[in-house]
């Protein structure tokens, strides 16, 4: 009897094993949204972006321009920190 493989197992198959930074920006957004109680297709609606798309920003396979970051974050009623890594303008010189 064959025992099933691990998603580890098939995502190093696949070279789809996710670095640490991935790892940090997927809890960042999936954390709140699951504080917050809310589905995937929740914040779809409220957020106007697309069920795929979001489950690809939690698991840190898109990046979305600054501008919609900041969209996202308003359209939910929370600060862009508490969903995406933010530089301080003040440490880009």
């Amino acid at each position: 009897m064959t025992r099933p493989l691990t998603t580890e197992a098939v995502a190093v198959y696949f070279g789809r094993r996710d670095n640490r930074a991935n790892v940090e920006r997927l809890s960042k957004i999936r954390r709140w949204r699951q504080q917050e109680g809310l589905t995937l297709s929740e914040v779809a609606d409220l957020t106007g972006l697309s069920v795929a798309m979001l489950s690809l920003l939690e698991r840190g396979q898109r990046q979305l321009l600054p501008r919609t970051k900041v969209q996202m974050a308003r359209r939910l009623g929370v600060p862009v920190r508490e969903l995406f890594d933010v530089e301080d303008l003040a440490a880009n010189g």
